[in-house]
C-alpha cells in the first residue's frame, strides 16, 4: 500500500512541476518582453545588421528587449538566423519572445512609401531612393546610369525619367535598384 501511495505522490509532484515549467515558459514566450515605453516601435535592420551577432547587438542597443538571451535562445530553436533579411519592422509593446521571434522568421517587414513628385534629374531620383530606402544613391545612380542595367524595361538612360509617374509607391527597405525600376515600369504601362 505504501509504494502504491508514494507513486502517487511522485506524480502528483511530477505533475506540479510541470505545471510550474509550462507556466515558466509560457511567461517567457508570450508575456510582453519589449523593452520600451512606446505602444510601438518600428527597427530597421540594414544588410549589416542580418547576422545573428549584429541582430542581437542592435536589440539589446535599441533596448527592444528585455532578455536578448531568451530571444537569442527561442531563435535557435526556431532556426531564424538563416531567414533573416534586411528591412523594416514594426513591433508593438505587448509582443512576446515566440511572436516576435516568427515575425522576424517570416520576414513580417513593412512596406517604404516613397512619395515621387518632381523628379527632373536622376541624381534626384537617387537621392530620394536613398533617403527612403536602404540602396544608396551611388549604387542606385550607377544602375540607372547604364543602359545595359535598363533594357530589361525597354528603356534607357535617356528615357528613364518618362516611365516615372508621380505617385506613392511602396517598396521593401532592402528593395534592390532592378526591384525598384521594376515596379515603376509596370505601374507606368498600366497607367498608359
Amino acid at each position: 500500500m505504501k509504494k502504491k501511495s508514494a507513486k502517487k505522490k511522485y506524480f502528483r509532484v511530477g505533475i506540479i512541476l510541470a505545471g510550474v515549467l509550462v507556466l515558466i515558459m509560457g511567461s517567457l514566450l508570450f508575456i510582453p518582453a519589449t523593452g520600451f515605453q512606446q505602444s510601438e516601435k518600428t527597427i530597421i535592420i540594414t544588410s549589416q545588421d542580418a547576422t545573428k551577432e549584429n541582430f542581437l547587438l542592435k536589440l539589446q542597443k535599441d533596448s527592444i528587449l528585455t532578455s536578448v538571451y531568451t530571444f537569442e535562445k527561442i531563435g535557435d530553436l526556431l532556426n531564424i538566423w538563416s531567414k533573416l533579411k534586411p528591412g523594416k519592422y514594426k513591433i508593438t509593446r505587448s509582443t512576446g519572445v515566440l511572436n516576435l521571434a516568427l515575425m522576424f522568421g517570416r520576414k513580417e517587414q513593412l512596406k517604404n512609401k516613397v512619395i515621387i513628385n518632381k523628379i527632373r534629374t536622376k541624381e534626384q531620383f537617387a537621392d530620394l531612393i536613398s533617403k527612403n530606402l536602404e540602396c544608396d544613391a551611388p549604387a542606385f545612380l550607377r544602375f540607372i546610369s547604364s543602359n545595359d542595367s535598363l533594357k530589361n524595361w525597354s528603356i534607357d538612360t535617356s528615357t528613364l525619367l518618362s516611365i516615372i509617374i508621380p505617385d506613392t509607391y511602396f517598396f521593401s527597405w532592402n528593395a534592390t535598384p532592378a526591384e525598384i525600376i521594376d515596379k515603376l515600369s509596370k505601374e507606368s504601362n498600366h497607367f498608359w
